[in-house]
């Protein structure tokens, strides 16, 4: 039987808190849209930052027929559950960890997501990829320029600062990396 969802809306995290009586049970600040900021104590791991994009069942949304309410865990009022891709019915296989969405999809808070079950990856942020990306970028830019055989017989690249100094980054044949000393311009 297929998981259905009814009144689920993007979320942005505002802030993350400690639960201040419970261990992995975290207090989330979750902007609906509208003005309307919210508590959400959620569990499990701290993935959630700011400015990250959530799928969030407020109180009155329905997941597979259970109408959602705003409960207290530990003395903290939570106003709604954030969901993971199994309990949106989406993927499954993704229990236990709030899905994230990808902020490159421009959904603003509040904006229903009914309408996303059967074309729902294109608006889920991908994570392995994203920080496979960042160290790409990382990677791509710390080896970018110009590079030349070196008077050690190693690979050199030439870098011209902000300032207009040039310096070489120097790869040896033992595949050591160092920073050479400042060269002179000209």
């Amino acid at each position: 039987m297929a998981v259905t969802t009814h009144g689920v809306v993007v979320g942005r995290v505002v802030a993350v808190r400690v639960h201040p009586r419970g261990d992995h049970i975290w207090l989330a600040d979750v902007d609906l849209g509208g003005d309307q900021v919210v508590q959400i104590v959620w569990g499990g791991k701290r993935i959630l930052r700011p400015n990250h994009l959530v799928p969030v069942a407020p109180p009155g949304s329905r997941l597979n027929g259970t109408k959602m309410r705003r409960r207290t865990y530990r003395g903290q009022v939570s106003h709604g559950m954030l969901c993971s891709l199994a309990e949106l019915g989406w993927d499954p296989t993704s229990t236990d960890r709030v899905a994230l969405l990808s902020a490159s999809t421009n959904l603003p808070p509040g904006t229903r997501l009914d309408g996303y079950a059967n074309n729902w990856k294109p608006i889920i942020a991908n994570q392995r990829l994203d920080r496979g990306l960042s160290v790409l970028n990382a990677t791509k830019s710390a080896f970018s320029g110009v590079w030349r055989l070196g008077s050690r017989g190693g690979l050199e690249r030439q870098r011209i600062g902000r300032s207009g100094s040039v310096s070489a980054l120097s790869v040896s044949s033992s595949d050591d990396f160092g920073i050479d000393v400042p060269l002179a311009n000209g």
